[in-house]
């Protein structure tokens, strides 16, 4: 039986918290090792439905949010347990328009590096790289990021207990730029298992082969370069600083919902909850906007072959 995780954290942004996709890590018997999956492709889309801002004297109105994401990658084996992973990622987050000073959408396109070690479909260890243009809409080099990310797996008791290490760095966060983190799979038996591990940290309860239902949280968001707006510096004062700034865009969300496998190598996931806040953070202009909470529904698609 699969048990899967999501082993990257890219920060609140992280990026990540981030938002590209992770990479996923099973968790499977020492006895019955599965092939090192070469290609995979995951597919992520989530609504937030619309929610007020809390930290203004101002009426900025409500605002909703579209979250869309894609990535595709390939390993290829170097020796031994050692693969070369390369891809392609592009994220997107969509807002509806509000009186608030803030961006309507935000993109990234990035390239996927790095250097996994694989045991069967499990990711021991991994050293990743990300760059591409963390932007609003105008590519440029002001834009560009290169978030890296290097982590272990600890094996405290095979199929049952790991422990993750892990740090990330990202050029372009002002809030977050360097991040430790960890985490733990524990497995008590073979239909619960608690992966606590960011940026998803789940409890997962398996019904049947097919399907998992689980609760959890999530963290989503990542650091941007806002593009240059001649209303912002028309309006002087702080508004005039967020033009052209970089923003910590993040999202903490708390939910449950279920995974249907179809086959081994696919897996669909429904889930819904409440976004407990969604956070634009301008550091080096020294102001931040915030949500209240809100409802959110969300589906991804991952195929690994």
């Amino acid at each position: 039986m699969h048990k899967y995780l999501l082993a990257a954290f890219c920060l609140v942004s992280a990026s990540a918290f981030a938002g590209p996709p992770e990479p996923v890590v099973t968790t499977q018997s020492t006895e019955t090792l599965l092939p090192v999956p070469i290609d995979y492709v995951e597919i992520e889309s989530a609504y937030v439905f619309g929610s007020d801002f809390t930290n203004t004297r101002h009426d900025f109105g409500s605002q909703d949010s579209w979250q869309n994401q894609f990535e595709y990658g390939h390993r290829f084996h170097l020796s031994g347990n050692w693969y070369l992973r390369t891809g392609v990622s592009y994220d997107r987050y969509d807002f509806s328009g509000t009186n608030a000073p803030l961006p309507i959408h935000l993109q990234t396109g990035q390239l996927v590096l790095g250097i996994d070690y694989m045991h069967g479909q499990d990711v021991g260890a991994f050293l990743q790289f990300r760059p591409g243009i963390y932007t609003e809409e105008h590519i440029n080099l002001d834009a560009f990021d290169c978030p890296i990310l290097l982590g272990r797996f600890w094996v405290v008791k095979p199929d049952k207990f790991y422990i993750l290490t892990a740090v990330r760095a990202s050029f372009l966060s002002s809030e977050f730029p360097v991040v430790p983190l960890a985490g733990v799979v524990w497995v008590p038996c073979p239909q619960w298992r608690l992966m606590a591990v960011p940026p998803e940290p789940r409890l997962i309860y398996s019904v049947t082969k097919q399907l998992d239902v689980w609760v959890g949280g999530e963290i989503a968001g990542s650091a941007f370069r806002v593009d240059h707006n001649s209303d912002f510096q028309a309006r002087g004062g702080k508004t005039a600083k967020l033009s052209g700034a970089v923003v910590d865009y993040t999202d903490y969300r708390a939910g449950l919902g279920f995974t249907y496998s179809p086959t081994d190598k696919i897996d669909l996931d429904f889930g819904a909850g409440y976004s407990l806040q969604r956070n634009f953070d301008y550091s080096r202009a020294d102001q931040s906007f915030r949500t209240d909470p809100a409802p959110y529904v969300k589906v991804e698609i991952h195929a690994k072959f």
